[in-house]
């Protein structure tokens, strides 16, 4: 496009070829020398690159404002499924603890004849050890491990054991609980009068085939929630504990629904939390005859 000058020496107009911009020549009406200004020229440049530029940011900020809430969308679409996942796996790994639990307190009473007692005693008659420390033989090579080193003549919480009660196998922890802390246990039995763990008495496998309900028929091992209970320590759940039902106070989990049992035959159960208490202290009497719950 050409540039219009004007000559300030004759007043002459005349439209000057672009490419003489910022050079000097003589006027080509009055012969003086003039020069040809570049200011015009260069400022439709400098425009014109400012658009461009600006034209490309506002391209690229709607590029990547455009694919953040798609990106957005797309997590809030997959996060209930992620969670979902996430908690059938947490749910998936607290059966199966159940189911090696119940197989360990099944492989002790096959060598014994006789289901572990709730808990041992020292000649006195006090607690010693719970009966999650006695199965530990049948748990694998590591609690093989730390039962030898257990001293099962001192108390559980003796300086000889107390920091053994810090080494909780795997195995009795829910990974659902968040809150458990780091030597606790999501998994008890019901200990008392009527069941088949009431202190340091034992129940035999013939007496619960002949006098009882039968391994299949009795429940043996019940989750737990907020318990507080060490997973080494001579402490279980009771029948008033039964009473408040599943997910009503510590016998529950943190599934959505209910919690997980075991019968004394090893075969496992995800109770629900509509099951009535005198139901679930019926399931945990290994005697025909019911034990009504406790106030």
């Amino acid at each position: 496009m050409a540039i219009s000058f004007t000559c300030p020496h004759c007043g002459s107009v005349t439209q000057v070829d672009p490419r003489y911009a910022g050079k000097s020549g003589p006027c080509a009406a009055c012969g003086r020398m003039i020069s040809i200004p570049a200011v015009d020229g260069n400022a439709a440049v400098a425009r014109g690159s400012r658009k461009s530029t600006w034209t490309a940011v506002i391209v690229i900020g709607a590029v990547l404002f455009f694919g953040l809430m798609i990106m957005g969308a797309l997590v809030a679409l997959l996060l209930p499924a992620v969670n979902a996942a996430r908690a059938n796996a947490r749910r998936a790994q607290s059966a199966n603890n159940v189911r090696q639990i119940s197989m360990a307190i099944d492989q002790y009473r096959d060598e014994h004849q006789h289901f572990p007692p709730a808990y041992t005693v020292d000649q006195e008659g006090r607690p010693l050890h719970s009966w999650r420390v006695l199965i530990l033989p049948y748990l694998g090579p590591e609690a093989q491990a730390l039962h030898a080193r257990i001293d099962l003549d001192q108390p559980w919480d003796s300086p000889a054991n107390l920091a053994y009660g810090n080494e909780i196998p795997p195995v009795f922890a829910c990974p659902a609980d968040f809150d458990l802390a780091p030597n606790e246990t999501s998994y008890c039995v019901v200990e008392g009068p009527g069941f088949l763990f009431n202190g340091s008495n034992t129940v035999t496998n013939e007496e619960l085939d002949t006098e009882g309900k039968g391994a299949a028929g009795t429940l043996v091992l019940l989750q737990t929630r907020d318990a507080m209970i060490n997973w080494m320590e001579p402490k279980d759940i009771q029948a008033a504990n039964l009473a408040q039902g599943i997910n009503g106070g510590i016998c529950g989990s943190y599934h959505s629904g209910g919690a997980f049992g075991a019968y004394a035959d090893g075969s496992i159960e995800f109770l629900q939390d509509n099951l009535p208490p005198e139901t679930l202290v019926d399931m945990a009497t290994w005697k025909s005859t019911e034990l009504q719950p406790q106030p």
